[in-house]
């Protein structure tokens, strides 16, 4: 029996009409699916599955008792963790790697952002299983040709950024710094970055290369877009480097 492992992202509230076409696809071809317990698309699959009477569908928890189990007709099976795994995130992958392994095939509804859905598909693609990937903020699917590692990481950071930490390790070479402040001061001397109020925040001229972070409405401080390091790489004659595209396999929902 052919199995798929459907992911996606919390911050999504509902499933798109042609999402639900391939839904209805995976039905008329007796997937046998695999879904976590979270809230967002993990519940949203669940209810779709079932308002069509289909439970062809086992949910996979690390908890004994599943946080979301929409209908006792789909199967359970929890996957223990080990206790001296504290982080969460860390202890969900545990559960998201079993589905990847188990299944033959991966799709994924994501909103750009979400960590969890960036890591599904990159594990797919890593275990050479086809992936399908559904982009929710731009409402279509991703060619196959756009489902690459380095492209799937395009999209995850320009929706996501990178931290400060992160674009220090990134240009402390190029720049021959040794402290986040250094780059600051770097960034602010020439005009990509002002400091307002103790915050770094993003000049008129470079505002699309940030993603400005916010705190009970109040801008805080940015994150760094792709296109940010793009940018510097110019400023000291450098490129990014590229990274080898993967070949895909195909899909049949």
């Amino acid at each position: 029996m052919r199995s798929v492992f459907i992911s996606g992202s919390i911050s999504i509230k509902k499933i798109p009409k042609k999402v639900e076409e391939s839904l209805k696809n995976i039905i008329r071809n007796n997937f046998k699916v695999y879904v976590g317990d979270a809230k967002g698309v993990d519940s949203l699959i669940q209810r779709f599955f079932y308002r069509e009477n289909y439970f062809n569908v086992v949910v996979v928890s690390i908890y004994a008792k599943p946080r979301n189990l929409v209908s006792e007709k789909f199967k359970f099976q929890w996957i223990p963790v080990e206790e001296n795994l504290k982080s969460e995130k860390k202890r969900q992958e545990v559960k998201d790697k079993y589905m990847t392994d188990i299944s033959e095939y991966s799709f994924v509804i994501w909103d750009g952002k979400s960590s969890g859905s960036y890591s599904n598909i990159v594990r797919a693609l890593q275990n050479k299983k086809p992936v399908k990937v559904f982009l929710n903020p731009e409402d279509r699917f991703l060619d196959k040709e756009e489902i690459t590692e380095e492209n799937i990481e395009r999209i995850y950071r320009e929706n996501s950024g990178y931290s400060s930490l992160e674009a220090f390790e990134i240009l402390k070479n190029k720049l021959n710094i040794s402290k986040i402040s250094d780059m600051y001061d770097f960034l602010v001397k020439k005009g990509i970055l002002m400091k307002e109020n103790r915050k770094y925040l993003p000049t008129e001229d470079y505002k699309d290369l940030f993603i400005v972070t916010k705190y009970k409405g109040k801008s805080v401080g940015v994150k760094f877009k792709e296109k940010f390091f793009e940018t510097i790489a110019k400023e000291i004659g450098e490129s990014r480097e590229e990274k080898p595209k993967q070949k895909l396999l195909p899909l049949d929902f």
